[in-house]
């Protein structure tokens, strides 16, 4: 496999205790369905960043599970905006 042969994609898998096997990805449509946006919307987050995690093979985009899941966690938000003062 792509990912057996990339030793920084091992090195990640190796520290969440997953292996290529093991791991679960999502297609784009999957992703979409799940975070309840469209496919166009992620592949905008792509390009721009700051959207959910995903690795390439070849040209196919794919979402590992887990870093997806870890991406959730770190960006929640409590709230909408910063405090402001008003004077």
């Amino acid at each position: 496999s792509p990912l057996d042969r990339s030793s920084a994609a091992s090195d990640v898998y190796k520290r969440q205790g997953l292996t290529v096997e093991t791991a679960k990805f999502w297609t784009p449509e999957q992703m979409a369905n799940e975070l309840q946006v469209t496919t166009e919307y992620l592949s905008q987050l792509r390009s721009r960043g700051g959207g959910p995690p995903f690795v390439k093979v070849g040209r196919t985009v794919r979402y590992p599970q887990y870093a997806v899941a870890k991406w959730i966690q770190e960006t929640a938000m409590t709230k909408t905006r910063t405090d402001l003062q008003v004077y």
